[in-house]
């Protein structure tokens, strides 16, 4: 198992690796599709934010935008690098100090849920977080997740989800970029929309 799931990682490979850098697929492949499902006036969320640019993209193109991660190392560069933008450290599967209930339109999980996954305990991790994800959606939000595994392959997860009367479609982005590490074929966006 790596330690993609863990703090330890993330703060050390931030203070390793300043750069921005670009997990999965870039936003310039997203962005049409996630145009056409979130509304620029929603409040939305980003976990596990990184030191993507995907946030700082999507926040060019009108959409505001607020970024969590767990790592304070990534936090506070990215709240230097784009001082306009909203950063907050906060652990996806813990935000209740952090976030009131029905607190956004819109949550966006770019490869979260699959670092979450290369760790010890990780059902329960993931339960937690989905917890915390209806928690703080408003009605009819949508919570989107972009993944490098077919829906099927994760549908099991998010029972809690679809049990709960939401909705679920599976979008797959052929990968047209090359990149050093996770480059994948494809990307999967699942969609969940809220009651």
């Amino acid at each position: 198992m790596s330690g993609f799931g863990t703090k330890e990682f993330w703060d050390e490979w931030y203070i390793n690796n300043e750069d921005v850098a670009e997990w999965y697929i870039s936003y310039h492949y997203l962005g049409n599709h996630l145009r056409s499902i979130v509304k620029k006036e929603d409040q939305a969320l980003v976990v596990g934010c990184g030191n993507s640019r995907f946030s700082e993209e999507m926040s060019k193109d009108g959409f505001e935008l607020t970024n969590i991660d767990y790592s304070p190392k990534v936090i506070d560069y990215m709240s230097h690098k784009y001082p306009t933008s909203k950063y907050i450290q906060a652990d996806v599967s813990k935000m209740g100090d952090v976030f009131a209930d029905r607190s956004f339109d819109t949550i966006i999980d770019k490869g979260t849920l699959d670092s979450i996954l290369c760790t010890p305990d990780s059902h329960l991790t993931i339960a937690s977080m989905l917890m915390e994800i209806k928690r703080i959606i408003r009605p009819g939000g949508r919570y989107l997740v972009i993944c490098d595994t077919h829906l099927d392959d994760r549908q099991h997860y998010f029972r809690s989800l679809t049990d709960a009367g939401v909705r679920s479609e599976c979008i797959s982005i052929e990968n047209k970029e090359i990149r050093s590490f996770a480059s994948e074929d494809r990307y999967y966006l699942f969609v969940f929309r809220f009651p």
